[in-house]
């Protein structure tokens, strides 16, 4: 059951959910609707897509009370979407999802409450399931190298993290990566999510781990986390 959120509170929303789309008809229904689903109904969602010849827009009017905002102009890869997302997010938390992935249905929840419980932390990350385009899995719960560089009693995200995490299971202060400048999508096109995490990791982050699984991801070679 969702809960109630004071209108003053949905004014400022705590996590900003940016989906960057392009001709995803046939998935941004299912990632919308893990949003829909969500136990925790406090954050803002915006859709950035790069000029749909599709029915993606069509479907994401469907989900006028999950989606916050939809823009739709022609651009140049995920990451430059996702840094207009960053330019147009209020919440004082950013993350990413794949038009072709979606979230566990206690995922906001357990971010805000993380977010609460550890206010002003720079990154917060969580374990991701890997499926393939037929939904089988790829290789389950990520691998215990990923997890065991997350559950280290160490409160820094560090380089390590930087060249070894996965590219999508984060959740991110938004000054911090504004401060950063967001993904350099005219260097890194596809491989932009590992150039700011090494960026990330060679300042002084601090991050928090939840040993949860809120992500599912969809392993394949137009997914726009594969670079992970």
């Amino acid at each position: 059951m969702r809960n109630t959120i004071p209108e003053h509170e949905r004014a400022t929303p705590v996590l900003t959910i940016v989906i960057p789309t392009y001709n995803a008809a046939d998935t941004i229904g299912h990632a919308l609707n893990s949003l829909k689903q969500q136990t925790h109904q406090h954050f803002e969602c915006l859709v950035m897509d790069g000029a749909s010849t599709d029915e993606t827009l069509k479907i994401v009017a469907r989900y006028a009370d999950v989606v916050t905002a939809c823009h739709s102009a022609p651009d140049r890869s995920a990451q430059e979407a996702a840094n207009n997302g960053l330019a147009r997010a209020s919440g004082r938390y950013w993350m990413l999802l794949g038009a072709d992935d979606w979230l566990a249905q206690d995922a906001v929840e357990q971010i805000h409450q993380a977010i609460l419980e550890h206010d002003g932390v720079d990154v917060i990350s969580f374990a991701l399931h890997e499926h393939t385009m037929h939904g089988s899995d790829v290789n389950g719960v990520e691998s215990p190298v990923r997890i065991r560089l997350f559950t280290e009693d160490t409160p820094q995200f560090g380089l390590l993290e930087g060249l070894y995490c996965h590219g999508i299971n984060h959740v991110y202060k938004r000054s911090v990566l504004q401060s950063l400048g967001g993904f350099d999508y005219h260097r890194y096109p596809t491989m932009g999510d590992r150039d700011l995490h090494i960026r990330l990791g060679l300042r002084p982050s601090s991050k928090h781990y939840l040993p949860a699984v809120l992500y599912h991801f969809v392993a394949h070679s137009g997914s726009i986390t594969a670079s992970g």
